[in-house]
Parts: C-alpha cells; sequence; structure tokens
C-alpha cells in the first residue's frame, strides 16, 4: 500500500455489526470504496490473485479525477 501512496483506514467491528452487513465470511477482508462512499469491490482472503486484484482495482479509483 506505501507504494501506491495509499493510507487505508482500519476498522475494528467490536460487535460484528459491519460484518454483518457486509457479509464478511472470511477473513481477511478488504473492501475497495470509492470517494463517494460507494462499495466498489470487497476481497476474501489473500494470495497473489487476491494481491493483484486489488492492486489493479485500486489504481483504477486512484487513476480517476
Amino acid at each position: 500500500m506505501g507504494e501506491l501512496g495509499v493510507t487505508p483506514s482500519v476498522l475494528m467491528d467490536e460487535y460484528g455489526i459491519i460484518g454483518k452487513r457486509y457479509a464478511v465470511t472470511a477473513l481477511p477482508c478488504n473492501f475497495v470504496v470509492d470517494k463517494n462512499g460507494i462499495l466498489k469491490a470487497k476481497y476474501f482472503g489473500y494470495g497473489e490473485d487476491v494481491k493483484k486484484r486489488f492492486e489493479n482495482q485500486l489504481m483504477g479509483l486512484l487513476s480517476k479525477p
């Protein structure tokens, strides 16, 4: 994330409210939310394929004005 110049927000869902609302079924779980607060993507688990898809989605959002 540092290479992309992004400082992510970290949500601590102490009571599981957000997990239920966004149907989190696995950890780790990462969400991509645009500057208007619109959920653009969510990624479950971790691996090179997930990392690449996440980075590509993020770069696409960051390149838009």
